[in-house]
């Protein structure tokens, strides 16, 4: 599955990067960034905000791992 983050807790997913699908979040606020691993889709974005899914289609809103105003960029590594 493909994930485009959006702004206002909104993303889109496709699975052929052809036809997408808006999808929203529970956090209500951007999302600047997107990775995946370890069967975890994982976003951030405006006020530290974090969410997480294991499909890429339903979406949980994580804890905050310190105080960032904004995370601009997330990553995955090794396990």
């Amino acid at each position: 599955i493909y994930i485009m983050p959006s702004e206002y807790g909104r993303l889109a997913t496709s699975t052929d990067h052809l036809h997408w699908t808006l999808r929203t979040t529970n956090i209500g606020t951007n999302i600047y960034a997107m990775a995946y691993g370890n069967g975890i889709y994982m976003g951030s974005g405006v006020q530290g905000n974090i969410i997480y899914s294991h499909d890429g289609i339903n979406w949980t809103k994580g804890n905050r791992p310190c105080e960032i105003s904004n995370m601009g960029g997330i990553a995955y590594k090794d396990g």
